[in-house]
């Protein structure tokens, strides 16, 4: 790897400080921009879907990095619209990141990537990169690679994926080794002064000769006569402060548990109804008199819950299971559009309305059955390798 001196990074990192708060910014922003909003922008290509810094983010990096995310099992089960707005704050933040590596010099060079590559446990335990004595080869890994390439010239499918997905995986821990790399240089930067540097530099160039006469603790101990308890007491009397014991407070005390009343409960039911039922109220400040809408007749429902609600909206998608026990049964038999009755959940009243039903498959259930012949491995039968093939139809 070929850097800068490190104390030349420090002070540039030290100089723009402010580009943690501009990235930090950015990302923030990016978690509240749908990306697929941006495509309405006019851009003069339809292929560039935005722009960092001045740098160009294609629909086709977009859709990369979309890929990538989904395919991370953190994020399994989430919707599209959040799986969008993590990779366009990845896009951002790798965009950002890219032009400081390039200023200060950063880089990874392949013995550094193949170097962590060899402490990765699937690299570790595949046979055909293993050495024979269980560790990585970084030999066997390359001539793997060089046969797979040249497979992948001739036109070779399955020799071309595998080129394909190692160029992605090499291009992701590439970056992640340069970003965590930077994030290091970062922390150093903010943690440690010129004024440290120079003194940790000076302290470390110094050198001192150093002449000492050992006394050990017990030839001295023999010399010292038996102290009795007056003397004792006498040190303490001159000494009170190290010997000064805080006092202690004896407390009784009563607990009250609040809990609400029949009347409460009564009171907060009844305010639940009128959001059921819709009601009529008067502003006591104000003396306005508003009509407040029903829940089930309201067309903006998240400016409703925003309205009303102690709780926050939210569009996401739950399966039964994530559900609470007192409104799974009223979501499986509800249709879209229903409304539940007040429901109490722990400490709470919550009304519920069904605003969309979606069926998301996240596993498939397989069968299958093996069918022997005589030229496998393991011969259980004499049937020919044609029988065995016609039984599989």
């Amino acid at each position: 790897m070929s850097t800068l001196p490190r104390k030349t990074i420090l002070e540039s990192i030290r100089q723009k400080v402010w580009l943690i708060i501009v990235v930090i910014a950015l990302s923030l922003l990016a978690l509240v921009i749908d990306p697929s909003s941006l495509t309405n922008f006019s851009f003069q290509s339809k292929d560039i879907l935005g722009k960092v810094n001045g740098t160009k983010i294609s629909v086709n990096q977009f859709n990369e990095m979309l890929e990538v995310v989904s395919k991370n099992p953190q994020y399994q089960n989430f919707s599209k619209s959040i799986l969008s707005n993590q990779a366009w704050e990845q896009l951002v933040q790798k965009t950002i990141l890219q032009d400081k590596f390039e200023n200060i010099g950063l880089e990874i060079t392949d013995g550094l990537l193949y170097k962590y590559i060899a402490q990765d446990p699937q690299m570790q335990n595949n046979p055909e990169f293993s050495d024979g004595k269980g560790k990585f080869s970084l030999i066997k890994f390359e001539s793997w690679l060089k046969e797979k390439q040249e497979l992948a010239k001739t036109g070779n499918e399955e020799a071309l994926q595998q080129v394909n997905n190692w160029n992605q995986t090499k291009k992701n821990l590439t970056d992640n080794l340069i970003t965590n790399q930077y994030v290091g240089l970062i922390s150093s930067g903010l943690t440690v002064n010129k004024n440290e540097v120079d003194f940790l530099k000076n302290d470390l160039q110094k050198k001192a000769t150093i002449n000492y006469v050992k006394i050990p603790y017990q030839e001295h101990l023999n010399k010292v006569g038996k102290i009795t308890d007056e003397e004792i007491e006498e040190y303490i009397k001159q000494n009170k402060k190290q010997f000064k014991v805080k006092e202690n407070r004896d407390l009784s005390y009563v607990f009250l548990q609040s809990e609400p009343t029949v009347s409460d409960v009564s009171m907060a039911l009844q305010t639940m109804n009128g959001f059921l039922n819709g009601k009529i109220e008067k502003i006591n400040s104000t003396g306005i008199i508003d009509t407040i809408q029903s829940f089930s007749s309201v067309k903006n429902d998240s400016l409703y819950v925003m309205t009303h609600s102690e709780q926050p909206f939210t569009s996401v998608y739950f399966s039964e299971n994530q559900l609470p026990i007192e409104l799974q049964s009223f979501v499986k038999s509800g249709g879209i559009g229903s409304i539940s009755t007040a429901i109490k959940i722990q400490n709470a009243f919550v009304l519920s309305k069904i605003i969309d039903k979606r069926a998301i498959t996240d596993s498939i259930e397989v069968s299958h059955i093996l069918i022997g012949h005589s030229e496998t491995a393991q011969k259980i039968n004499s049937r020919s390798k044609a029988e065995a093939s016609k039984l599989s139809f």
